[in-house]
């Protein structure tokens, strides 16, 4: 799973992270996840799906983390 989420961020990223110390993905991952709670905890969102799926997308952020 690891080598999947690197290939998908390098990919994405057009940078390779395969090649690089593996605290430079969760780097570029916490920097995703901190430009998205500022979204998620300002008032841009009004719509209460909007808000519970861009949690979702926080907490998946946070489990690949942890898989890395």
């Amino acid at each position: 799973m690891r080598d999947a989420i690197l290939e998908i961020m390098s990919e994405n990223d057009a940078f390779t992270y395969q090649d690089e110390p593996i605290t430079m993905a969760k780097q570029r991952l916490e920097y995703y996840h901190d430009e998205l709670l500022k979204l998620y905890t300002s008032e841009v969102i009004k719509d209460p799906e909007q808000l519970y799926s861009l949690g979702d997308v926080l907490n998946i952020i946070d489990t690949i983390k942890e898989k890395l």
